[in-house]
């Protein structure tokens, strides 16, 4: 029998150790982090409110304040470098939350450092749905040509929008490509996603295209021999996250398209391939979920589309009182 180490243990003191076992698990860096943040968040509210941080002390009434708190919380607020905005958290920040405390009161419970999780019955918050109005073809079409294609930036950023819009990659995967992961001549990617999952990904002939011209005619030279990337910067080194999300946000502004980031191309490759005919289980494949659950929310966006196309170009809408067309 495993023996209760509940004894004055602190939030923070379990941080560090609650990220390495993730890192044990392969969880991604970006949830590893997430997971901190949100727990730091946690403890620096029960200290402000005069509760115990002590983990064996906290039950299910500190939770539900918490969460009552992040209601009410404006964003930003508290924020160190940014300014606060007349403006409630979202739905899926105060989500990101329970899921951080549901993981961590569990690995505690598991790890002997609490005999009950409080946390066990606490249910997922009622998420809003927003629709997601996605890219149009005059905005894809705007935002591709305020590329200047002259030049070797010009084409790297060219088949970097182009990759995003055709495979729906998320922005790690497409900046952790590497040249054994392009098939060319197959025309397709093998990417690693999340949970270090491997799944081969098809591209279309224009990005195929557009892919060729820039690895063979302009990617620069690797600024190190073990450096194996497909996207680099001008001086030969790996394009991070943060380098393609800056240069979206140029192109943004650049193009007139203000609201274009990555995520965006993501879900609008995802509900065209819907509304061209692809199919929800090979859409699955592609973007690598391990469940229908958001497939299903891109079907459904798919299907909102198609409802309010009717509804502008309706045969029967466009007849006039006598017969007559509008």
């Amino acid at each position: 029998m495993v023996q209760s180490l509940k004894t004055k243990v602190l939030i923070n003191d379990l941080i560090k150790e609650f990220e390495i076992q993730n890192l044990i698990l392969n969880k991604s860096g970006k949830t590893i982090s997430w997971y901190s943040s949100n727990l730091k968040i946690f403890s620096q509210f029960l200290n402000a409110r005069g509760h115990s941080c002590n983990v064996s002390e906290i039950g299910m009434d500190e939770v539900n304040e918490f969460i009552l708190h992040l209601r009410n919380k404006n964003k930003y607020e508290g924020h160190p470098s940014m300014p606060p905005q007349q403006k409630k958290l979202s739905d899926q920040t105060i989500l990101a939350h329970v899921q951080t405390l549901k993981s961590f009161f569990g690995w505690l419970e598991r790890s002997a450092y609490i005999d009950d999780n409080p946390v066990k019955m606490l249910g997922r918050p009622r998420i809003s749905r927003k629709r997601i109005e996605i890219l149009t073809r005059k905005e894809i079409y705007q935002v591709l040509s305020a590329i200047d294609l002259k030049t070797p930036v010009g084409v790297r950023d060219t088949a970097i929008v182009m990759t995003l819009l055709d495979t729906g990659l998320r922005c790690a995967e497409l900046t952790n490509l590497k040249m054994e992961d392009t098939h060319l001549e197959q025309r397709r990617l093998k990417v690693m996603g999340k949970g270090a999952r491997e799944r081969v990904v098809p591209v279309g002939s224009k990005v195929h295209a557009m892919l060729a011209r820039y690895i063979h005619q302009y990617r620069p030279e690797p600024a190190s021999i073990i450096t194996d990337h497909v996207f680099l910067t001008a001086y030969g080194r790996p394009i991070t996250v943060n380098g393609i999300q800056l240069m979206l946000k140029r192109l943004a502004k650049r193009s007139g398209v203000r609201r274009l980031h990555a995520h965006l191309c993501r879900h609008t490759f995802a509900t065209q391939y819907l509304e061209n005919g692809g199919d929800v289980f090979s859409l699955q494949t592609i973007l690598g979920h391990s469940s229908l659950e958001m497939v299903r929310r891109y079907l459904s966006l798919s299907s909102d589309h198609i409802v309010s196309q009717h509804q502008r170009f309706s045969p029967l809408d466009k007849i006039g009182p006598g017969g007559e067309g509008r």
